[in-house]
């Protein structure tokens, strides 16, 4: 097995959502979007605008806990660090729960050597699509003899049928096939040689329902240079209802942009006139 370190043959890994400078060789591409993005701007596109367009900062903490994020993220240090040869402490961490999934992922059969095979660790690759740039972060990726496969780590209960429409498993095999070629001593990737395989970590089962082919392709473009169209209109940061980027109300109270957004929505009639303080 042949191990390559992230980034070797790629882009420099960039920051998710970042607004990129319009000089020098960047000038066309002003915003880089991950899955995460992607689910961002479905669940709000006015959040998603707000953060990603206005640079807004959260004005309310992120109520969403971080614990299993902090799970996920250790777990897949360990993993890397296996796969540059050195040894995890595991016995030096305090979390049951990593250990568990450690100790699945030794029995799973992507803990050992892959023979006869290329393998990448973190691997970031990214493409434009008219001055919108997509962006990727592979746990793993195994070529064998010209077949390619997506390994990707999820440390909790997954639905396939929900994974199956999911950003992350459009995203990951498009871009793969788009930019591929600089893992692949410069040859194109055909779609039809790629697929994916999300490993549950909390059953320790795969799932291997997601095939890839040219027809799939093709209507993924579809579907990305119509995102950029959607992302790349303009925003009226004024406007709580901007057409553009419409709130959607169902999120308004778990977000942390609930203030700045119901803030701009409410007019000044509508709000209660106070009393002048009196002094004695």
């Amino acid at each position: 097995m042949q191990r390559f370190r992230e980034g070797n043959g790629a882009a420099p890994p960039p920051r998710v959502g970042e607004i990129l400078p319009k000089e020098g060789n960047l000038s066309k591409e002003v915003l880089r979007l991950s899955a995460h993005n992607l689910r961002e701007f479905d669940r709000c596109p006015r959040a998603f605008a707000l953060q990603y367009k206005a640079n807004r900062f959260w004005p309310a903490p992120d109520p969403v806990p971080s614990k299993h994020m902090e799970l996920g993220q250790a777990f897949h240090r360990i993993v890397h660090q296996k796969f540059l040869g050195l040894n995890p402490l595991i016995e030096n961490l305090n979390s049951p729960d990593l250990k568990a999934l450690w100790q699945k992922y030794t029995l799973s059969p992507y803990s050992g050597s892959e023979e006869k095979s290329r393998v990448w660790s973190e691997q970031n690759l990214h493409v434009t699509l008219d001055g919108v740039g997509f962006l990727a972060r592979f746990d793993r990726l195994v070529r064998n003899e010209g077949n390619w496969t997506i390994l990707d780590w999820k440390t909790g209960k997954i639905d396939p049928v929900k994974l199956a429409g999911d950003w992350q498993t459009k995203l990951y095999p498009f871009i793969l096939a788009e930019a591929g070629s600089v893992l692949n001593d410069g040859e194109e990737i055909e779609p039809s040689k790629i697929r994916m395989i999300y490993w549950e970590g909390s059953t320790g089962i795969s799932h291997d329902r997601f095939s890839y082919d040219e027809g799939k392709h093709e209507v993924l473009r579809s579907e990305f240079e119509e995102k950029v169209r959607q992302v790349s209109k303009p925003f009226d940061e004024e406007k709580a209802d901007d057409p553009n980027f419409p709130r959607n109300p169902k999120h308004c109270k778990k977000c942390g942009y609930d203030s700045l957004c119901n803030r701009l929505s409410s007019s000044n009639s509508d709000r209660p006139e106070l009393p002048h303080p009196r002094f004695v």
